[in-house]
């Protein structure tokens, strides 16, 4: 089964409602997957939600996050696997069935090695490094959750952000060198860099912001751009994909 982009997730769970058991139905009407599980919600329905829909959920496949939920019912159809179920609070995928913001696999039950499972690799797509068992999305960075088979089955977890909101320029008008303010590794137009250390700017005389460019300056260190490398992942970020 080959999914777009995000395989497999797990989304930022939400106070409304929340429930967990074995997955008992799971269908697909036109592209909307509705399902439900074992154990019933344990707040009260929504008012947009019918009657005889309350033990159910949906996903929607025209989005990463539905099409990831998707992927983890499977899996956990597939595994006869336990799963929790966060509500998001609304029926926007379809009338009368609340919409489902996240799903998470029971981890005590996941495997760890390789096999029918969704994997994180290093940026080579070769090196495995666990099993994905959920991620978080959120504007600024995405967060994914793995077990790799140490200390027993403690979660791990492998952060992407989406680089700086500002980027620093060693000449006006967004021109020169880019300038970070850390010379820590972090993610910036898809690769890991870092500031050189060898050679620090006393000041920038641009930058840019979401809504445009600036000719302002500041008097902080600031440090060129050069390769860096993440101690997971490597140069490039880590991969996230069905194992063959």
């Amino acid at each position: 089964m080959r999914l777009h982009g995000f395989i497999v997730g797990l989304l930022l769970f939400s106070p409304v409602a929340l429930a967990g058991g074995k997955l008992i139905d799971l269908q697909i009407d036109k592209e909307v997957v509705i399902f439900s599980t074992t154990q019933i919600k344990p707040l009260p329905n929504l008012a947009c939600v019918a009657n005889d829909a309350a033990d159910k959920w949906t996903a929607s496949l025209k989005t990463e996050s539905g099409r990831a939920i998707y992927s983890l019912l499977v899996t956990a159809l597939s595994k006869n696997l336990a799963l929790e179920v966060s509500g998001a609070g609304d029926c926007a995928d379809k009338d009368g069935i609340e919409r489902s913001e996240g799903v998470k696999l029971g981890i005590s039950e996941v495997p760890v090695s390789k096999g029918n499972s969704v994997g994180i690799y290093k940026s080579d797509g070769i090196t495995r490094i666990g099993t994905v068992v959920g991620f978080v999305e959120t504007s600024r960075k995405t967060k994914w959750y793995y077990v790799d088979g140490q200390l027993a089955m403690d979660t791990k977890s492998y952060v992407r952000e989406s680089g700086p909101s500002t980027l620093y320029y060693s000449e006006a008008n967004c021109s020169g060198e880019i300038l970070l303010r850390s010379s820590g590794v972090q993610f910036l137009n898809g690769r890991y860099v870092k500031g050189d250390t060898n050679r620090i700017f006393d000041a920038n005389r641009s930058e840019r912001r979401p809504n445009g460019c600036f000719n302002t300056s500041s008097t902080l260190p600031h440090y060129p751009v050069i390769d860096g490398v993440h101690p997971v992942c490597g140069a490039s970020p880590c991969l996230v994909k069905e194992d063959q």
